[in-house]
């Protein structure tokens, strides 16, 4: 008993310091708070955990409000990792987010609604940069929007109906943008190739004989020789199906496609002008909402094509593209060919 005294006055003393340098040490109130929590170091302080939190923050001079949110940001990363690590992956410790706000982590969770897989998501996209705290409460905003209209009484049930709809749809996407990942749209168009349905509407150029190819792979390197350092492309998709049947034997087109999920990615992007000499055709493939789509046409140019991608891996074409010269289109066959020797799945 008296070990846990001393330990419960060391980790008050810690906490005091932690909540004075809150900027930086948020990851350590939680772990202090939590230490106290799961080890019912409380007991015999206070009546209950929650007991023990409001007395210590009056103490402190703190809003209890900030410890409670502390500790909800840590156990969400907490309970993302272990999720995570259960799939035989490793994330950064929590200590190691100096540049993650808590309350974009505490956020996630009500943005999910208690989902882990979209959470998850969400997580992620923050630890990596690619969501801002701005994004997330514009977010939640929807979501209180949807939960409002839902709770108010309509006149008709068909009035009611439409409201809970329209407010249904304005959340799910926010949600889209916010969970699309860069594998969900590479998933989506390596299962439908309709996108590529013929412009000139050649039906001769689907018909059955040579075996149509259709393979696609990702993170292609793309060496010009012009410069020291060799890009990237997000993903390559070589076909035949466009064609018509006398030029599959000896014929394939090259589709290049850069795959943007975050509209702030999308815009500061500088480099990926460079994929297209590489390609006949040249893509970028966003998630399936407005302010994406139209931030692809405003920072594309016009012989590129777009692909809206949506949650459930419906591929659309929101802009054709134009054919390309296609001056180092070589190159990036030589470099398929050693990745991938048969084509034909």
């Amino acid at each position: 008993m008296g070990s846990d005294k001393e330990r419960m006055s060391q980790i008050e003393r810690e906490l005091s310091e932690a909540v004075r340098a809150e900027q930086h040490q948020w990851a350590r109130i939680y772990r202090l708070l939590e230490e106290v929590r799961a080890g019912k170091l409380w007991d015999g302080a206070a009546a209950s955990f929650t007991a023990w939190v409001r007395a210590t923050a009056s103490r402190m001079g703190v809003a209890e409000s900030l410890l409670w949110k502390r500790h909800k940001a840590g156990r969400v990363y907490d309970d993302y990792a272990r999720r995570v690590a259960e799939n035989g992956q490793e994330v950064r410790p929590i200590e190691e987010l100096q540049n993650v706000s808590p309350d974009s982590l505490e956020l996630c969770a009500s943005v999910a609604h208690g989902d882990a897989e979209v959470t998850d998501k969400l997580v992620a996209k923050v630890v990596a940069g690619e969501l801002t705290r701005a994004d997330l409460r514009e977010a939640a905003r929807a979501n209180r929007m949807a939960k409002i209209a839902r709770q108010k009484e309509a006149k008709t049930a068909e009035e009611a109906n439409d409201v809970h709809d329209a407010h249904e749809d304005k959340k799910d996407v926010a949600l889209t943008e916010l969970t699309m990942t860069a594998s969900d749209i590479v998933t989506g168009i390596r299962r439908h190739s309709s996108w590529l349905e013929d412009p000139d509407g050649d039906d001769s150029k689907m018909t059955h004989g040579t075996p149509p190819i259709y393979h696609s792979l990702t993170e292609v390197r793309a060496e010009s020789g012009t410069t020291n350092h060799s890009r990237r492309i997000d993903m390559v998709v070589a076909e035949t199906l466009t064609l018509p049947q006398w030029q599959r034997a000896d014929t394939v087109v090259l589709h290049g496609l850069e795959i943007k999920v975050s509209e702030h990615d999308l815009r500061a992007d500088r480099k990926m002008a460079e994929y297209e000499t590489f390609c006949d055709y040249f893509w970028l493939a966003v998630p399936d909402v407005a302010n994406m789509i139209s931030a692809a046409v405003e920072v594309s140019r016009p012989v590129w094509g777009i692909l809206a991608v949506s949650q459930n891996g419906k591929v659309r074409v929101a802009r054709k593209p134009e054919r390309l010269p296609g001056t180092f289109r070589d190159k990036l066959m030589a470099t398929i060919i050693v990745r991938a020797r048969d084509f034909r799945v």
